[in-house]
């Protein structure tokens, strides 16, 4: 996850990486209870693909908790 600079149209910094080393596509980003989901798809095109979800008590940064 990254914040984007003050145009929006590049990137200003990584604030979260909940999987590293792999590609995550269709981020669907939403709070309930306090808590932040964030759940993705896989990429492999027409495959089906698991998706994983990321959790974590601010919507950006550090305590993001992912499923492998």
């Amino acid at each position: 996850m990254y914040t984007p600079n003050a145009d929006c149209i590049g990137i200003d910094s990584l604030v979260a990486d909940p999987w590293p080393g792999t590609f995550r596509e269709a981020p669907a980003l939403f709070e309930r209870g306090g808590v932040y989901f964030m759940l993705t798809s896989g990429t492999s095109g027409r495959q089906p693909d698991q998706q994983r979800c990321a959790t974590g008590f601010r919507r950006w940064g550090v305590g993001v908790r992912s499923t492998r």
